[in-house]
């Protein structure tokens, strides 16, 4: 009797190592700039039904890729593919696949909104008027064991205002990292994004012909990332 019960008191001794991915952020702000002249809106927080028109393109392991179109539901939006549906109602982000995804890409401009990457309210950090905001987390229970990256690219700022650098419009998760070389399970995770005050209000901004003539003799468009971070 002594022996049998031995085992599993040593196993409740033993310490529960939870598994985690390891997540890679970049931020960049010298690829692309889109400029708004009418600022946020003032509930700058944007729930899923808010998000129609965003881009959202979803490349597998197979080696397929497809770009669908986020609209608006009951409750929320989503955006669904032949191998995923990306759900968002009030605040998480809900994927689900049935294919294994190796890259998945939002271009927020398109469903008028920024993903809001900082949570300081310093001057020179935050963007006027975006508030406080996070960059991309996992926040379900399931946390998929390797390493994701997540970049964003194509920065925003509104006219007439300091431009910092924790505004972007276009997010891209990278998935290869993960055990497998994709995301086979169902994934829910958060990323701020805020709604602009006006429809249309995201132009883009030419950039300076010394740059074009730099990018062009290197071959390269995006000469400086601005931040990296990596959480576990």
């Amino acid at each position: 009797m002594f022996r049998k019960l031995i085992l599993p008191l040593i196993l409740l001794a033993l310490p529960c190592v939870s598994i985690a991915s390891t997540v890679n952020i970049d931020m960049d702000a010298s690829w692309k700039q889109y400029k708004s002249l009418y600022g946020m809106r003032t509930d700058t927080n944007a729930r899923g039904g808010d998000l129609a028109g965003m881009i959202v393109t979803a490349s597998y392991l197979d080696g397929t890729t497809e770009q669908v179109v986020w609209g608006k539901t009951r409750g929320g939006g989503q955006a669904t593919g032949s191998g995923f549906n990306l759900y968002k109602g009030w605040q998480d982000l809900e994927l689900t696949v049935t294919k294994s995804l190796v890259s998945l890409s939002l271009d927020a401009r398109a469903g008028n909104a920024i993903f809001d990457t900082s949570s300081s309210r310093a001057y020179g950090d935050d963007t006027y008027g975006t508030k406080i905001g996070y960059p991309f987390h996992v926040t379900g229970d399931y946390d998929p064991e390797g390493t994701i990256g997540v970049s964003y690219t194509h920065s925003f700022f509104v006219a007439g205002q300091v431009r910092a650098t924790d505004a972007y419009t276009y997010m891209a998760i990278d998935f290869s990292g993960l055990d497998g070389g994709g995301l086979s399970r169902d994934l829910r995770f958060n990323t701020d994004l805020d709604n602009v005050a006006v429809a249309g209000d995201l132009t883009p901004v030419p950039l300076p012909a010394s740059l074009l003539l730099f990018a062009s003799a290197f071959g390269i468009m995006g000469v400086g990332r601005t931040r990296k971070v990596t959480s576990r």
